[in-house]
């Protein structure tokens, strides 16, 4: 969840510079060089612009030109799997899904259009919340209908649909992970329960495995946990689920939650171990930890909140919480949880718990306090490499060549 601070006039500011660069424009590339596309945004008093914008490289000094970007104002969503030459854009407004294709010149041309709206989907799924199992079957992880569609991103079309209303519960509001992984022919995410208010996060974490070949769906409890945000896969092909950022809100804020937890599955089984429970308090020195993403094997980041930054406390809003520059972030040893080590090439940063695995490197991206600029980190190695900056907040990115 990425909270932002309208910023005004950005946005007329940032379409007068796109209109300014269309006059020298040039054909973006050639066959020959990869290609991404970059989902970003600026936010104002009332509604989002959303640039949908192809992009030759997420290195520094990277040119993002709005002027080659798709736009689109309000909620927005950016789909695909790597490589492929295709993409999807999500309209959140209408609850559609458009394909995309590379036109001449790498101008980016709408096909199909697909509507969600008959299958119940009221709130468009992050992108975080897709698995692609091959260019014609997409897992659709869909929150706001308790379901998954399986999608066909080549057709456009929804093949079937996986029920997932054992999840509900009285008197809760369901929360899906922000994450899913592919374990051998498995789908792995979990769930968890908000309060009806959104104040506080209930007990009990849900894993739900679904069989990519036969579309069969399990779903086990338990209750030690609370709101599970994020997976990890060590070596030996053990799952590690940790607890959303809702856990620290709670904590922090509303008194109505606990600090993170951990659970895990072992190969082989179909619910958590009974017999571990986890925590990254003690590897982040006792600091309350956040946005948990996996580098490698052997190692995690983590966003840890430096108390030195940041006053939270009751009476601090949700937007105290996600706009103060008091995180840092902190390479965690996997799954030890043993130590942690400060990345000091970085400032602190607001919260963010966006990441892209790209050409097999793992971006984070940082943001000023209005989130008026984001700069995209390469955070592949032991320390935070700059990449790309431009204005406005950070949605997703992918190569599409």
């Amino acid at each position: 969840m990425n909270v932002r601070v309208a910023v005004g006039a950005l946005a007329g500011a940032v379409l007068a510079a796109a209109c300014a660069d269309d006059a020298m424009e040039e054909p973006l590339a050639s066959s020959a060089e990869r290609l991404y596309v970059l989902w970003s945004g600026v936010g104002g008093a009332e509604l989002d612009v959303n640039y949908i914008t192809p992009i030759r490289s997420l290195d520094a000094g990277g040119v993002v030109d709005y002027a080659r970007a798709i736009e689109q104002p309000g909620i927005a969503r950016l789909y695909g799997q790597e490589g492929v030459g295709t993409f999807a854009v999500g309209n959140g407004e209408a609850q559609t899904i458009t394909r995309y294709e590379l036109g001449p010149d790498d101008r980016l041309v709408a096909g199909a259009t697909l509507s969600l709206q008959g299958f119940g989907v009221t709130l468009l799924a992050d992108a975080t919340s897709l698995q692609f199992v091959s260019p014609t079957k997409a897992y659709y992880i869909d929150q706001s209908g308790l379901q998954v569609l399986i999608w066909n991103p080549t057709a456009m079309t929804v093949d079937g649909m996986i029920d997932l209303a054992p999840l509900a519960r009285e008197g809760a509001v369901p929360s899906l992970s922000f994450k899913s992984v592919l374990r051998e022919e498995e789908l792995v995410f979990a769930a968890g329960w908000y309060d009806p208010d959104f104040a506080g996060v209930q007990p009990g974490v849900a894993l739900v495995r679904i069989d990519t070949a036969s579309d069969a769906v399990s779903i086990t409890r338990d209750e030690r946990c609370r709101d599970p945000g994020s997976i990890a896969q060590a070596d030996d092909g053990t799952l590690y689920v940790f607890s959303n950022y809702t856990n620290a809100v709670g904590e922090l804020i509303t008194g109505r939650g606990e600090a993170d937890c951990v659970l895990r599955v072992r190969p082989g089984e179909d619910r958590f171990d009974p017999d571990y429970l986890g925590s990254m308090r003690d590897a982040l020195g006792g600091r309350v930890g956040v946005g948990v993403v996996q580098r490698d094997a052997g190692h995690l980041w983590a966003l840890a909140l430096d108390p030195s930054l940041s006053a939270l406390g009751p009476g601090s809003s949700l937007g105290d919480f996600f706009g103060a520059a008091a995180w840092r972030w902190q390479l965690v040893d996997f799954p030890s949880f043993a130590a942690a080590r400060e990345d000091s090439s970085r400032p602190p940063t607001v919260y963010t718990s966006s990441h892209f695995v790209v050409d097999g490197r793992l971006f984070v991206s940082t943001a000023t306090e209005d989130f008026a600029r984001t700069t995209l980190l390469d955070v592949s190695g032991d320390a935070a490499i700059e990449g790309v900056s431009f204005s406005g907040f950070m949605g997703n990115v992918l190569r599409v060549r």
